[in-house]
């Protein structure tokens, strides 16, 4: 895993850089006066929950949020005729 330096007062500066470097893979240490004093690191997949698995997804454009109401279709009204005699007519004809 590649490892970058950062000072406190650059890590401070620059906080939303580093945590996208560790989005990335990427682990950050932070330095105070040249001494390692902490380490930004990314989380394992693995260790996310459900919830926040799902909003990574969702954040990927590989779902689509169902927090609104999916919106229906309103039925058709044929009349005159039954939604199952309309039903089995299509299916006969494959």
């Amino acid at each position: 895993m590649e490892e970058i330096n950062v000072g406190v007062r650059e890590a401070k500066a620059k906080l939303s850089e580093l945590l996208r470097y560790a989005r990335a893979g990427k682990t950050v240490i932070i330095t105070e006066r040249g001494i390692p004093t902490a380490r930004i690191v990314p989380i394992e997949k693995e260790a996310l929950s459900l919830r926040e698995r799902l909003l990574e997804m969702e954040r990927q454009g590989l779902l689509s949020s169902l927090a609104r109401k999916p919106r229906l279709p309103k039925p058709v009204m044929v009349p005159g005729a039954s939604a199952q005699r309309i039903l089995r007519e299509d299916r006969d004809k494959w």
